[in-house]
Formats: structure tokens, sequence, C-alpha cells
């Protein structure tokens, strides 16, 4: 910081809050408010934390291949590099109004950062080749971690990993009616991506979804009565992305929630000021098929997102 390598690259280390934590709201809550607020604080230190090391990381690394880090558009690939690696995505002309947009679609900055993890910054023309070298360097380590994960808890338990990218169950392990997300999140835009692109299923083209609750394959596009499209699809997916506000409108509009349950209106205020963690910790409790709750809540605690829902008859 103190040599103006940060400043230059643009890294995301100045005062603010994470997007995890838009509102100060639920610091005004007595006692809970202050564990809030601490937990707020050891979030928000550590992203920046591991900002800053990232960066330092990677100027080394640029050194080392003879790299002007005084270069600006160099410093900001690298700066573009460590934001998106750390949840910290470029939402362009956006910024002016980001904290808007995060109050409308929750962590859209992080939605973003996993865009750019995924394409290794390859349609940016303003990321350099040396930054885009690393980005992709990088995906390759995610692909072979992820995939060694996965194919380790297949083995222990077989048929708990699915591999049909067109299910929403992809990239995540299957214990009971449990699923495990070791992708970060990432394994979601796979699956859009997937779903948007012409497949094959017994022999014929088209576009396909896989239940994550029936395992059945379903066409879209194909005309029959209450089928969905492609661009139901694409509709569902940034309605899943809506904050917890609009959520709740949404749900309270529709008459169920996103799991087609029928909305309660009392239950879904409560659940606005809950915790994640803690209404996952409900589903596990109320699911007899779930998971083992008290490891399902460890790796939930640990940033390894669990879902417990049941698979329809």
């Amino acid at each position: 910081a103190l040599n103006g390598n940060y400043q230059r690259m643009k890294l995301d280390i100045g005062i603010g809050r994470e997007e995890a934590f838009p509102s100060t709201l639920p610091e005004k809550i007595p006692l809970l408010g202050r564990l809030y607020k601490a937990s707020e604080s050891a979030y928000n230190g550590a992203a920046l934390r591991f900002r800053a090391d990232l960066a330092d990381l990677y100027i080394d690394v640029a050194k080392r291949q003879g790299i002007d880090i005084t270069n600006k558009v160099e410093a900001q690939s690298i700066g573009k590099l460590v934001n998106s690696k750390t949840g910290r995505g470029s939402i362009g002309k956006l910024e002016a109004v980001g904290k808007q947009v995060n109050a409308l679609f929750f962590s859209i900055k992080y939605l973003k950062s996993n865009f750019d993890v995924l394409t290794a910054h390859f349609f940016d023309k303003t990321v350099s080749s040396f930054a885009k070298k690393q980005a992709a360097t990088d995906l390759m380590k995610i692909i072979a971690s992820t995939s060694a994960i996965l194919w380790t808890a297949n083995q222990l338990w077989p048929d708990s990993v699915e591999t049909d990218p067109r299910s929403s169950d992809f990239g995540k392990i299957k214990i009971g009616n449990t699923r495990f997300d070791v992708t970060a999140g990432r394994a979601g835009l796979t699956t859009l991506a997937m779903r948007l692109m012409p497949t094959t299923h017994n022999g014929e083209w088209g576009f396909y979804t896989k239940s994550s609750t029936t395992g059945k394959v379903n066409q879209l596009n194909s005309g029959k009565f209450g089928a969905l499209d492609v661009m139901d699809v694409i509709n569902n997916f940034w309605q899943g992305k809506l904050a917890p506000l609009p959520a709740l409108l949404r749900d309270v509009y529709r008459g169920e929630d996103f799991a087609s349950e029928k909305i309660k209106l009392p239950k879904a205020l409560l659940d606005l000021v809950t915790p994640i963690s803690i209404q996952n910790l409900e589903e596990l409790l109320n699911n007899k098929d779930a998971a083992p709750v008290l490891i399902s809540y460890i790796l939930d605690a640990m940033g390894i997102g669990a879902t417990t829902y049941s698979n329809k008859k």
C-alpha cells in the first residue's frame, strides 16, 4: 500500500462493507446486534487481508516474469484478477449504483466474480495477457481440485455426486437430502450455461434441464402445456439471485416460495432477520433424511453451503 501498488491496481481494499452484509439495521437488535457487528468486522477484515496477500503473491509472480507492475494496464489487470478471485467482480458502469443493485440482487459483485473466474477474464479486453494466463492457470487448478474432491466423495458414497451439468445438483455432494456445494457457488453458472446450450438426450438435440428432485431430464421449448422454455430458465436464475426483501415480495405475489411451498407470511418475515446458517440448521432438523446435523452445520459454518430439501415421489 505504501509504495502505491494497491492504488495503481485499483485493489478493492478501501473502507466499505462486503456484500454479505448489505445493511447495518441488524446492529440495532439488542445483544444480537453486537454479534452481527462482530461477525461483520471479522468477515471484512479477513476479506481485506486475503485480498492484499493475494495481490502480493501476484506482484511477486509478475516481477519474476519481468512484468512492469508500474504499467497502468498490467497493474489494473492484476487488480481485476485479485478482486474477482476474492468475490469483488467489476460490474462496470453499475458501480455508481452498486448499493442499489445489491439491494435488488444479493451479492451481484460476487456473482460477477464467479463469472470472471470461470471465463478466466477471456471476454475482458482491458485485461493483459499476463493476467489472463494467470487466470487460466488458476481455473485449471480449481477444476482439477474440485474434480478430485467430487471423485473422492463418489468413491466413499456411491452416487452422491451428480455428473450431469444440466442438473442443479452438479458440483455438489449429496448425502441423504442434503447437498454440499464445494464450488463456492460457481456450479450454478455452469449449470445455467449448459441449459442454454444445445445438448443431446436419447440421440435428440435440444435444450434440456435435469431435475434435482426427480432425476428426470426435461426438454425445454417442447411446446407441451406447462413445459418450461429457455427464457423461463433465465428468469428463474435471476429470480433465485434476488435479495431477501425482493425475494419475499416475489413469493407473496406468487403465493408460494421458490421451493413451490405455500408462503406463510409470519415465517417469511421472521426469515428476513434470521441468519441463513440458522435457517439451514432448521432445515436439517426438520428433514429426517438429511445428512448428519453436526457435520453439516460445521461445514456450512466453514463456507461449504449446505441445502436440504426432499426428493419428489
